[in-house]
């Protein structure tokens, strides 16, 4: 399997002892209109890669201002869909990988296979699961490898 996008940058930042600059949105904060160019601006500003989150109900491993954008971004009406089709308008025009961030549970009503092969259909690097033990996230290991999806 060839290098991600997002494992070949980090290497060629660590390769050159450069650090790595990533930056986090929350998709539908402050609303959903203003994601999609919010997330070309942090391109143009530089980012290596950034990490558009998937807002959830009850973001237990956040700090107060990622908690409150979830909370926003869904009283707008952001679904995990609408954060793939936000990422898929991203990744058509951008070479900056984008990683999701988010939770287990809305991935698993999802269908963890359907989600990676969704979010790799869409042009995702990979993913960040903060609520998912090592020892249990065989599944979606597997899921995510087969999608090319770094996790």
């Amino acid at each position: 399997m060839k290098p991600s996008r997002l494992r070949t940058v980090l290497e060629r930042k660590r390769a050159a002892e450069k650090k790595s600059m990533g930056i986090f949105l929350t998709c539908g904060y402050p609303t959903i209109e203003d994601t999609l160019p919010l997330l070309e601006g942090i391109e143009r500003g530089g980012a290596d890669f950034i990490e558009l989150g998937m807002p959830f109900s009850d973001p237990l491993a956040e700090g107060v201002s990622i908690q409150h954008s979830s909370e926003v971004a869904l009283a707008n009406g952001v679904t995990i869909a609408g954060v793939l089709s936000t990422a898929e308008a991203f990744c058509a025009s951008s070479k900056t990988p984008l990683v999701l961030m988010g939770y287990y549970n809305p991935l698993l009503q999802y269908g963890l296979s359907n989600f990676c092969r969704d979010a790799r259909s869409a042009g995702v690097a990979g993913l960040i699961i903060p609520d998912l033990p090592p020892e249990e996230g065989q599944t979606l290991r597997s899921a995510a490898s087969q999608n090319e999806l770094d996790l």
